[in-house]
């Protein structure tokens, strides 16, 4: 586990958008942990749902959810799809959501802090990417990251073979969410400088040789 004053560190170089350091992780759909839906079997408070661009906006514009879900216009693009989860005690409210991209996730989609340190991906056939998931404080630790990608995989048209996330190096919450649906760590992609004077450490990827990370990123690249 890094120490405090590392991380302390980090965070103040991140600030100062130099630096960021995300980790990579992988979920096979085979080896999805099916106990970590075992609790949504129960459930009947909320409800799943994948939304269109119109829902979506009518959804900004009645207020039932914020702006940090996105932009609606990304869902007039096959590649992008959007989850959303309601409470039904709390009515029309999104209380949970997440975006999957397939084939190619661009670097203003997949940032920490410096939207010019983003990290483009590209990604085989079979494979979806996890970005701007946020459920509710009031609703966590209920499995609901589980119970989306479990409703996609079983109940919708949407064939994927394996997810994809990244999430800040620091964000402990986030890596254990994960981790407890089956995600497991591939390596750490380090992006740091500005402009055309950047740098990427990215991580050998072995049997992942289709998937391409940092491909659209200035400067110099490093794979160890």
């Amino acid at each position: 586990m890094p120490s405090r004053m590392l991380r302390i560190a980090y965070r103040l170089i991140r600030r100062v958008q130099l630096l960021d350091v995300v980790q990579l992780m992988h979920l096979p759909i085979a080896s999805f942990d099916r106990t970590a839906t075992d609790q949504w079997q129960w459930s009947s408070r909320y409800s799943i749902d994948l939304p269109t661009a119109d829902e979506l906006r009518r959804a900004l514009q009645i207020g039932t959810v914020g702006p940090d879900i996105g932009n609606p216009d990304k869902l007039e693009s096959s590649r992008q799809t959007l989850v959303i989860v309601r409470c039904r005690d709390e009515g029309p409210a999104i209380i949970a959501f997440l975006w999957l991209c397939r084939e190619q996730v661009l670097a203003s989609e997949n940032f920490s802090r410096a939207l010019h340190l983003g990290t483009s991906l590209t990604m085989p056939p079979g494979c979806a990417f996890i970005y701007n998931a946020w459920t509710a404080p009031q609703h966590r630790g209920r499995g609901l990251v589980a119970a989306m990608l479990a409703h996609v995989i079983h109940h919708t048209g949407y064939s994927v073979d394996a997810f994809l996330t990244t999430m800040d190096w620091t964000n402990d919450s986030s890596r254990r969410a994960f981790a407890k649906i089956g995600m497991h760590h591939l390596g750490y992609i380090w992006r740091c400088g500005g402009g055309v004077f950047q740098f990427s450490l990215v991580p050998k990827l072995g049997g992942h040789s289709q998937l391409q990370i940092a491909a659209s990123a200035p400067g110099l690249k490093l794979a160890i």
